[in-house]
């Protein structure tokens, strides 16, 4: 677990390292989630010290030794697992409880789902997935700093510095007199309200392109909005 990847990463042995056994066969092993908390933990802990370290997470994919399953890795669950994280998704490890990590023969995915809490979603500069009769052979490298960027989300978080024009909307849901005051007025209305330029000409026109994509107001506010706008 520690000294095979030390010899063949080319560390010396007066190189300081600390080596973490992460118990992956012998009951009680650690949860998925706790294995994940722990590597965020870590994380914390180096960065709170100032600190850079390196960071090996030995283990392979799918084997069973001691067991008569040892001649049959499970390779295509193995596959869909190295692709996963070639395309830089870590947190899909968490998708694996402990039984499945049993069954799949992937109990020293452990150390895998550690590296994950650590360093987040990244995208690996180096990628090797090799099968074998017994054992499923996998490398992965990551020298990147910079995590992947995330897909947007169609129901996004709205921004902090967007919770007055969201303020602005919820109150012409929630409350008739503000609707009112909105249909009599918009230019009036929207004065209330401490917006930017950009963020009061989307809402006194109801730009929703501009509310949802520009502005990033989620878009269930915007469809309530919509509905109640013009109502009594």
């Amino acid at each position: 677990a520690f000294t095979i990847p030390l010899e063949f990463c080319g560390y010396k042995h007066e190189q300081q390292f600390l080596p973490i056994f992460v118990n992956a066969y012998v009951p009680p092993q650690p949860t998925p989630e706790r294995c994940f908390a722990f590597g965020q933990a870590l994380a914390h802990a180096i960065e709170r010290e100032g600190r850079r370290a390196v960071v090996l997470a030995s283990g392979g994919l799918s084997h069973y030794p001691g067991t008569p399953q040892y001649p049959h890795p499970d390779i295509d669950t193995d596959r869909v697992i190295f692709e996963r994280l070639a395309a830089g998704n870590l947190r899909y490890l968490l998708s694996f409880d402990a039984a499945a990590l049993d069954r799949t023969g992937n109990v020293e995915c452990r150390s895998l789902q550690i590296l994950a809490g650590m360093i987040g979603d990244r995208k690996p500069d180096s990628a090797l997935f090799e099968p074998s009769w017994h054992h499923i052979y996998a490398v992965l490298g990551w020298t990147e700093l910079a995590p992947v960027k995330a897909e947007p989300l169609y129901y996004p978080a709205t921004e902090s510095e967007r919770s007055e024009l969201a303020r602005a909307i919820f109150a012409i849901v929630e409350d008739a007199a503000a609707r009112a005051a909105f249909n009599s007025d918009r230019g009036g209305y929207a004065a209330r309200f401490d917006l930017d330029a950009q963020e009061r000409a989307a809402f006194v026109a109801l730009d929703r392109d501009a509310l949802r994509e520009r502005l990033g107001i989620n878009p269930m506010l915007l469809y309530q909005l919509e509905a109640r706008v013009g109502s009594k």
